[in-house]
């Protein structure tokens, strides 16, 4: 069994970092695998890399 879940994640967004936290926290609070370990007691961690979209966007 799994006792501990850490997620890292690098996004390319334009967003200030305002409407990247909320982006980040309402990606967790919708998405079934991130509250499936949330409620299920694991010890879960994520951290959010905001990165810059590519040059040709």
């Amino acid at each position: 069994n799994f006792e501990r879940v850490v997620v890292t994640a690098a996004v390319q967004a334009e967003a200030s970092p305002e409407q990247f936290e909320a982006l980040r926290r309402e990606t967790e609070r919708r998405c079934p695998v991130t509250q499936m370990f949330i409620r299920s007691g694991l010890d879960f961690s994520s951290g959010w890399t905001q990165m810059p979209p590519p040059a040709d966007a």
